[in-house]
C-alpha cells in the first residue's frame, strides 16, 4: 500500500470516529434536550457520508489496477 492510500485510509477512520463522537453527542443531547442535538446529528451523518466516499475511491482505486 503507498502512503496516499494509507493516508487516506487513516483519514477515512478519523471521519468514522468523528461521525460516533457526534452521534454520541447528539443521544447525549437529545437525552437532556439540548438545542444541538438535531445538529450533532446532522454533522455525524456528514462525516459518515465522507467516510464512505473515501473507503469507496480507495476500493475503486484497488479495483482498476
Amino acid at each position: 500500500m503507498d502512503d496516499r492510500k494509507k493516508r487516506l485510509r487513516i483519514a477515512a477512520i478519523c471521519y468514522f470516529l468523528g461521525s460516533a463522537g457526534f452521534y454520541i453527542g447528539a443521544v447525549i443531547g437529545f437525552i437532556s434536550g439540548g438545542s444541538m442535538a438535531a445538529i450533532d446529528l446532522l454533522l455525524g451523518s456528514a462525516l459518515l457520508c465522507i467516510g464512505a466516499a473515501t473507503l469507496h475511491r480507495i476500493n475503486n482505486e484497488e479495483q482498476d489496477k
